[in-house]
């Protein structure tokens, strides 16, 4: 879906048939990537990537629909006193993949009565993540005491053999995974990822 000529947001647009993800710039110097989270809420949203004290952020969903739907209502609204420019971005070229994984549930079929109190769901995972990458991002930021953990502890949500963005970890106890919280806005490679506790659906 593209806009046509002086539909709001001005210049001229370059048509993008094909993208999950928006540019999202104009933003005030006091946003912050929650508030950014709470526009994108109810699009289903993936992943956001602000770089810090540049103005613009990327915001990737789940479908491409998604993208085109928060682009159509969310371009030129105000957000701090400013008008956001909200645009799909170019999507990026064809690179080459490894073999496609094996398709899983959703990650609520894995919350059960007796894991959900220890359990912790991740948001934003660069979509190259392995298990060793959640377990090494888990043990090596600051937080002692969850070397037990093994891959056996990590669920990675995969859809059409990709990594979605999201996965849980499963912790020993209810107080390992209230720690655990502390992770959140913690960075696996480039990308902030979200932490928060698992719920049941």
């Amino acid at each position: 879906m593209s806009r046509p000529k002086g539909s709001r947001g001005g210049g001229r647009q370059e048509v993008v048939t094909e993208s999950d993800t928006c540019f999202v710039g104009n933003l005030d110097p006091t946003v912050e990537e929650e508030d950014l989270e709470e526009m994108f809420d109810e699009y289903d949203y993936s992943e956001i990537r602000m770089p810090p004290g540049k103005g613009f952020a990327f915001v990737s969903f789940e479908a491409n629909e998604a993208a085109h739907k928060a682009m159509t209502e969310l371009n030129g609204k105000e957000l701090k006193g400013k008008a956001l420019r909200v645009n799909l971005a170019k999507p990026k070229a064809p690179r080459e993949e490894g073999p496609p994984l094996e398709d899983t549930a959703g990650l609520s079929t894995f919350v059960t009565e007796e894991n959900v109190d220890r359990a912790i769901k991740l948001r934003g995972l660069p979509f190259r993540t392995t298990p060793a990458d959640v377990l090494k991002f888990v043990k090596e930021n600051g937080i002692e005491g969850f070397d037990y953990l093994t891959e056996k502890d990590v669920i990675m949500e995969v859809k059409e053999g990709k990594i979605s963005g999201f996965g849980l970890v499963i912790f020993k106890d209810e107080e390992d995974a209230e720690k655990a919280l502390d992770l959140d806005h913690k960075e696996i490679g480039t990308r902030w990822v979200g932490v928060s506790a698992a719920e049941m659906r």
